[in-house]
C-alpha cells in the first residue's frame, strides 16, 4: 500500500510542474493567505492581504493578521502589518523565483494592562512561486534582515535568517 501511495504522490508532482501555467499578467491583483515562521517570536502567525502586480516581474504586496485570545479572565489581541515588494526572474515549467524585501510590525494588547509587546523587521526576502493555473499560486520564502522585540522591559535583536513563509495566492482576473 505504501509503494502505491509513493508512486502516486511522484505522478501527481510530476504532473503539477509538466502543467504549471505562467505567471499572471501586469495591473492584476491577488489575494493571499500567508503562514509566517518567525525566530525570534519563536512561533508562527497567519496573515491575509493583496498582492498588484505593476509589471510583469514586480509585485507590490501588503497583509495584516489579527489574533484574539482569552485565557483566566485576560484577553490578549495580538496584530501584525506587513508590505513588501518581489521582483520576479524567469522561470521554467509555472515556477517563477524571486527576490525582494519586506517591512514588518505587530504587536499586541493586553486587556489586563501591563506592557504590550511590539517587534519591527526590515528584511530582504528570497524564495520561489509555483503557478498552478494563471490565477493560483502557492509560494515559500526565506527572510534575511534585521528584526527588533520590544517587551517593555527587555528588547531582542536579531539579525540573520528571521524565518521563513509560505503563501497562497488567489489572482482575480
Amino acid at each position: 500500500m505504501s509503494k502505491f501511495i509513493l508512486v502516486t504522490l511522484f505522478l501527481a508532482l510530476t504532473f503539477a510542474v509538466a502543467f504549471g501555467q505562467g505567471a499572471p499578467k501586469a495591473g492584476e491583483v491577488g489575494v493571499q493567505g500567508s503562514v509566517v515562521f518567525t525566530n525570534i517570536s519563536g512561533g508562527s502567525a497567519g496573515a491575509v492581504g493583496i498582492k498588484y502586480l505593476v509589471t510583469e516581474k514586480i509585485g507590490l504586496r501588503a497583509g495584516i493578521g489579527i489574533l484574539n485570545q482569552s485565557s483566566a479572565g485576560v484577553s490578549t489581541t495580538l496584530y501584525s502589518l506587513g508590505v513588501g515588494f518581489e521582483y520576479h526572474f524567469a522561470g521554467a515549467g509555472g515556477v517563477s523565483p524571486y527576490v525582494g524585501a519586506q517591512l514588518s510590525y505587530s504587536g499586541e494588547s493586553v486587556s489586563s494592562g501591563g506592557s504590550t509587546p511590539t517587534d519591527f523587521g526590515l528584511a530582504g526576502v528570497l524564495g520561489g512561486e509555483y503557478f498552478f493555473s494563471s490565477n493560483f499560486s502557492v509560494a515559500g520564502e526565506a527572510r534575511l534582515g534585521f528584526e527588533s522585540a520590544n517587551t517593555g522591559a527587555v528588547t531582542a535583536t536579531s539579525i540573520g535568517t528571521l524565518g521563513f513563509a509560505t503563501y497562497l495566492t488567489w489572482y482575480l482576473k
